[in-house]
C-alpha cells in the first residue's frame, strides 16, 4: 500500500510538472513587433511614442548612436561619459549642458524628471536592479534596455535606435559600413598563416581587467586574426568586467599587449612587475585609439576600425592595401557628417587628448 501512494505522488507530480513547462510556440509566449513597436535586449516589447522631441541617453554607447543617427540635438540627459568626448562636444555643443540624471549605476529621479523625456534608454544594470528600475518606471515613459556582446548584437542596437527615432537609412550606413569592414578584415586575416598569429593580452581600462570568451572584445580581436591569452585561463567575473591577476598575465606572456587607457599604458611599460615580458621587452605594448570612444572599448561604436587598426599596426606586411587613414575620416564624415582635420586624426590614432578629465562615475 505504502508504495501505491509513493507511485500516486510521483506520477501526480509529473503531470504536474509537465502541466506547467512551457509549450514550444504557445501564442502567449510570442513576442513580436509591429511597425510602432520594437523588442529590446530584455525581451520586452516597447512602444514607440509617436513623437519623440527629448531622449534620455541613460547609456553613453546609446548617445554616441543617436547622434550618429542625425537626433543627437533631441538628447537633453544622459550619463557622464558622453559629456567627456570632445569630438561629441564638437558635433553636439549642447551636450555640455544636460541633465545627468545616472551616476555610479544610481538614478537620480528629479534630474530625469527635469529632462522631461518622451523616451528613455538604460543599461541592463539598471533594468536588474529592482530599485533603479522602479524610478525609470514611476516616471510612465517608454524605456529600452540595451546590452550588446557580440557585432551582430552590436548591429542590432543601431538598427532598433534607427526604427524608434525614424532613422533607418542612416542605421543601414552604419551597419553596411561595419560589414563592409569585416569583409576587408576577413579577407586580409586568411593570409595570414596560423602559425604567425600573434598572442595578445588586451587590458581593458585597467591592467588586470580584459577580454573574456563571449565578449564583443574577444570577438573582434579574434577577427583580426589575433590570439587572446585571457582564454587560456578562467576569468574572475566582477558584473560586467572579466579580471584576471598578474601572476596569469606573466604565465601568459603575451608577445603584444593593447591597453585603451593611457594611465594604463604608462603603468604596464615602467611598473617593474611587467618587465620581464615579452611584449614589454620587444616594445610591443600598445594603446589604442581614441575617437568618440576608446575603439575596441565593450561599447566602442568604432569596433570596425579597431581591427582596421590591428591589421595595420600587428600585421603590417600583410595590409598594405588597407587604408586605416582614409577609412577613419569615411567613418566619421559618412556616419556623422563630420570632417576630421589631420591634427584630429592623429590625435585619434595616438590615443591622446580626445576625453576630457573624469570627474564623475558614469
Amino acid at each position: 500500500m505504502k508504495k501505491n501512494r509513493i507511485l500516486i505522488v510521483f506520477i501526480s507530480i509529473l503531470i504536474f510538472l509537465t502541466s506547467c513547462a512551457p509549450i514550444e510556440n504557445q501564442e502567449a509566449a510570442r513576442v513580436e513587433e509591429s511597425e510602432d513597436t520594437v523588442i529590446d535586449f530584455a525581451g520586452r516589447l516597447v512602444e514607440i511614442p509617436e513623437e519623440i522631441d527629448s531622449i534620455a541617453a541613460l547609456y553613453t554607447v546609446v548617445g554616441h548612436v543617436i547622434i550618429m543617427l542625425d537626433e543627437g540635438d533631441k538628447i537633453t540627459a544622459s550619463s557622464n561619459g558622453l559629456k567627456r568626448d570632445k569630438l561629441i562636444l564638437n558635433m553636439e555643443p549642447h551636450i555640455e549642458d544636460i541633465y545627468l540624471p545616472k551616476s555610479g549605476g544610481v538614478v537620480n529621479i528629479e534630474e530625469l524628471l527635469n529632462s522631461e523625456p518622451d523616451m528613455i534608454f538604460v543599461d541592463m544594470p539598471i533594468y536588474w536592479n529592482k530599485d533603479e528600475l522602479e524610478k525609470i518606471e514611476k516616471i510612465g515613459v517608454p524605456y529600452y534596455v540595451l546590452e550588446f556582446n557580440s557585432m551582430e548584437e552590436q548591429k542590432d542596437l543601431v538598427r532598433d535606435v534607427g526604427k524608434i527615432l525614424n532613422r533607418k537609412e542612416e542605421a543601414d550606413e552604419y551597419i553596411d559600413l561595419y560589414d563592409e569592414i569585416i569583409e576587408l578584415t576577413q579577407k586580409t586575416v586568411d593570409n595570414i598563416p596560423e602559425d604567425e598569429r600573434i598572442r595578445v593580452y588586451h587590458s581593458i581600462n585597467e591592467a588586470v581587467r580584459t577580454s573574456a570568451e563571449g565578449t564583443i572584445t574577444n570577438q573582434w580581436l579574434e577577427m583580426s586574426g589575433l590570439v587572446n591569452v585571457a582564454q587560456e585561463d578562467d576569468l574572475r567575473q566582477d558584473e560586467d568586467k572579466y579580471l584576471t591577476s598578474l601572476e596569469d598575465i606573466l604565465k601568459w606572456n603575451p608577445e603584444v599587449i593593447l591597453t585603451n587607457e593611457p594611465a594604463t599604458y604608462d603603468y604596464i611599460k615602467v611598473q617593474d612587475n611587467f618587465q620581464s615580458l615579452d611584449a614589454v621587452i620587444n616594445d610591443k605594448v600598445h594603446l589604442l585609439p581614441t575617437g568618440i570612444s576608446r575603439w575596441g572599448h565593450s561599447t566602442s561604436i568604432e569596433t570596425p576600425l579597431a581591427m582596421l587598426w590591428v591589421l595595420k599596426n600587428i600585421y603590417p606586411e600583410y595590409s598594405e592595401d588597407v587604408d586605416l587613414i582614409g577609412y577613419t575620416r569615411r567613418f566619421y564624415r559618412e556616419l556623422f557628417d563630420y570632417e576630421l582635420t589631420d591634427e584630429q586624426i592623429n590625435n585619434i590614432l595616438a590615443g591622446v587628448d580626445m576625453r576630457k578629465a573624469k570627474d564623475l562615475e558614469e
